[in-house]
């Protein structure tokens, strides 16, 4: 795989990824969808990339686990992150120069998607406990019983704020 170049609308972020992607998900949940302007985030997982200009990238943590990379001259949402974590990164495909033809992995989500815009494909779809479930699975596999433990403690919590 190539290179893979982004930037933000005004050009103030810019950043090099070592690959491009290949598979996106896609997130139909109330905060993506507001993050987006009513849309569904489309997000391709990526290792932290390398900046060639920073300055305005700000950082908001959106929730008890996730924080959202955007430029804060122009406004572009760039990037999706665990909350301290190197690694489960994604960037919104938007950003990227050019990417090249995108498989849709999954839906996540789904059971908060609106009734104003369907599905065009076939790809696997996960309501938001399906999702987390797999989250789960995957925090267990990287970082252990009790990190994952901590995960959906953290998880309820935030749902009840809802």
């Amino acid at each position: 795989m190539s290179e893979q170049i982004g930037r933000c609308l005004c050009g103030a972020v810019r950043f090099r990824l070592a690959a491009a992607p290949s598979e996106v998900g896609v997130c139909h949940c109330g905060m993506c969808r507001r993050m987006c302007g009513g849309m569904p985030a489309v997000g391709a997982e990526i290792s932290p990339p390398v900046f060639e200009a920073d300055a305005t990238l700000k950082w908001r943590r959106s929730s008890a686990w996730g924080e959202r990379g955007f430029c804060a001259a122009c406004g572009t949402s760039l990037f999706w992150r665990p909350v301290g974590e190197e690694w489960g990164w994604a960037v919104m495909v938007g950003a990227l120069e050019n990417p090249p033809p995108l498989k849709i992995l999954h839906h996540i989500f789904v059971d908060e998607k609106p009734d104003f815009y369907d599905f065009a494909d076939d790809a696997p779809r996960l309501t938001g406990e399906e999702w987390f479930a797999k989250v789960v699975e995957i925090l267990r596999a990287k970082k252990g019983d009790a990190y994952a433990d901590k995960a959906i403690e953290m998880a309820k919590a935030a749902r009840e704020k809802e």
